[in-house]
């Protein structure tokens, strides 16, 4: 759901089905590019490519002007004939905007003037930038006395730094959220936000929060409807029911589970990946077991000699089933599981909340939820 998730908060953030037509020109300069034209981008909703809006040719003094329309507040890119990359974003949130772009000057490659939004993006992108390049530096330095053997003491005093910057982080992303007046620049934050801390391999927000921070701003922008359609994607699905045999032969199904916090965990003794995650499902199913929370494992594989040799020898204490159907069991196609170790979370009331939660991204889940 995450990754889903990451997806939608990018290429939802340009869907428009308003009536109205907004036009807004784009005046501006490059200096220090080979490019002779620029074109003016948007990135459109189930396509694999931006869609041209404009293009100018850029003058001899380096001025170019651009004319977009839309349908309601979005965001654009500005690209040269010479780069696939574009130069600078921009967000329509005003009907005149100025970029001036120096690919040079790596402090500030453009300049926008006339568009708060623009101008936020910037400011954030520099800010967590910097945030980020401090979470590296004391991470390593942690992991480096960690690899020395130093004493428990120096390396828990190492971590103080290194959780305030990780707090900072997060402090600082959900301050800018809050003072946003732009959905586009919002969702930007978001996204960032959430790809900057996968890249770090630090904790993002999670489903919940996700959820919360989306029915926020869409309560805040009742009328944009990239939020809304975000907003409509988050919304729980209900869990498909389905029966297989345990161990013993013995019917089990996921309904009968209902009531409690059920990780429907898709693996098989075959799947190196799946074996090298379970000690993590295993920690977890014993740290959250007391708190209206079990696991329902669904094994794809095709022996059962196998398959009961893996659950003794890998712990796995919960429910197990499995009917040896290999790929062909029926809730691979019910979930529409591609590849293993996968699983879905799924509440008491038999809806799906989060999805392909693995490493620290289950214990942060589960205890988001499990409160």
């Amino acid at each position: 759901m995450k990754k889903l998730v990451y997806f939608f908060l990018f290429t939802l953030l340009f869907s428009c089905t308003k009536n109205e037509n907004h036009t807004f020109t784009v005046n501006g300069t490059l200096q220090n590019s080979n490019g002779k034209t620029i074109f003016l981008e948007e990135d459109m909703e189930g396509s694999l490519q931006p869609v041209v809006v404009d293009s100018a040719l850029v003058k001899k003094d380096g001025t170019f002007k651009l004319t977009g329309t839309a349908k309601e507040q979005t965001m654009f890119s500005l690209r040269t004939d010479k780069e696939m990359i574009p130069f600078a974003l921009l967000v329509n949130d005003s009907k005149q905007v100025t970029i001036n772009a120096d690919p040079n000057n790596k402090n500030a490659p453009y300049i926008v003037k006339g568009s708060p939004a623009s101008q936020a993006i910037i400011d954030y992108d520099k800010n967590i930038d910097q945030k980020a390049d401090n979470i590296a530096r004391l991470g390593k330095n942690v992991d480096t006395l960690i690899r020395s053997k130093a004493s428990d003491s120096i390396i828990k005093l190492s971590y103080q730094p290194y959780t305030l910057a990780l707090d900072d982080l997060r402090n600082y992303t959900l301050d800018q959220v809050n003072k946003s007046n732009s959905p586009v620049l919002t969702l930007y934050i978001i996204g960032s936000y959430q790809r900057m801390t996968e890249n770090l391999g630090i904790k993002s927000f999670s489903q919940t929060e996700l959820s919360a921070l989306i029915n926020k701003a869409s309560s805040k922008f009742p009328d944009h409807t990239a939020l809304i359609a975000i907003k409509n994607k988050l919304k729980p699905r209900k869990a498909p029911d389905f029966t297989l045999p345990d161990t013993t032969g013995k019917p089990v199904s996921l309904s009968s589970f209902k009531g409690k916090y059920v990780l429907v965990d898709f693996w098989a003794s075959w799947c190196q990946p799946c074996r090298e995650e379970n000690p993590n499902v295993v920690k977890a199913y014993n740290q959250f077991r007391n708190k209206n929370f079990t696991i329902l494992g669904v094994s794809l594989d095709k022996e059962k000699d196998s398959w009961e040799k893996a659950i003794h020898d890998d712990g796995l204490a919960w429910n197990q089933v499995s009917d040896l159907k290999f790929w062909s069991t029926e809730p691979v196609s019910l979930y529409n599981v591609s590849g293993i170790p996968y699983n879905f979370l799924v509440d008491p009331n038999g809806n799906i909340i989060a999805e392909n939660i693995r490493g620290e991204d289950l214990f942060s889940t589960l205890s988001d939820v499990l409160k």
